[in-house]
């Protein structure tokens, strides 16, 4: 049976959403999910599901939102979260100094404590590796997932077309971060597909 994929990070631009759904039918992705898209919809047998991004004043209008809510945290002290915005979350984005510090772990330690999946972007992963950044603190995420301390979805993060890529490439770079291949695989499939379920998208696959 082909394997379903779910893109849950995407930052394409919706003028470009035709071509996005065409490429991600290519690449078995079942479902994407699209910051800031107005409704949950279905092109060509692609389900597009929109995502929000909350900071620390969100407020209850947030949760009424039919949406993936998620905090983009790129800082140690943008971990400390209140409990308000606990409540309304279903994923934190990992992003910037976190991914790059290795005393990131001790605010990782937060997010297995509250127990909230935690969402990373391929494309800022590979401009990392590439321009020969550290990344122990991605390293260091890893771990806890890999010990089943946290639960990790692997989005594009695509800011465009050509960096949507196959998710077997995606694969391949989880294996050269030191994943085993069951957990390389659920980050593209099972993980991101709970976190919509928990955000209460039913159906995902």
């Amino acid at each position: 049976m082909r394997l379903k994929y779910v893109d849950v990070s995407s930052k394409v631009p919706h003028f470009m959403l035709n071509q996005l759904v065409e490429k991600a039918r290519a690449y078995a992705y079942s479902t994407i999910v699209l910051r800031d898209l107005p409704t949950t919809e279905t092109l060509s047998n692609v389900r597009l599901i929109p995502s929000t991004l909350v900071d620390s004043g969100s407020g209850y209008h947030v949760v009424k939102s039919k949406s993936l809510k998620v905090f983009l945290a790129r800082t140690p002290e943008e971990l400390k979260l209140s409990n308000q915005v606990l409540r309304i979350l279903n994923a934190v984005e990992i992003g910037g100094k976190l991914l790059t510090d290795s005393r990131s772990r001790k605010s990782f330690v937060k997010l297995v404590n509250v127990r909230k999946p935690v969402i990373l972007n391929a494309s800022e992963i590979m401009d990392l590796i590439i321009s020969g950044k550290d990344i122990s603190g991605l390293q260091a995420l890893l771990s806890f997932y890999e010990r089943g301390r946290i639960t990790v979805a692997l989005g594009s993060g695509a800011r465009n077309l050509s960096e949507v890529h196959h998710p077997l490439t995606y694969y391949a770079l989880l294996l050269e971060l030191g994943l085993s291949e069951a957990k390389a695989l659920s980050a593209l499939t099972a993980n991101p597909a709970s976190i919509l379920r928990g955000a209460g998208f039913d159906g995902v696959t």
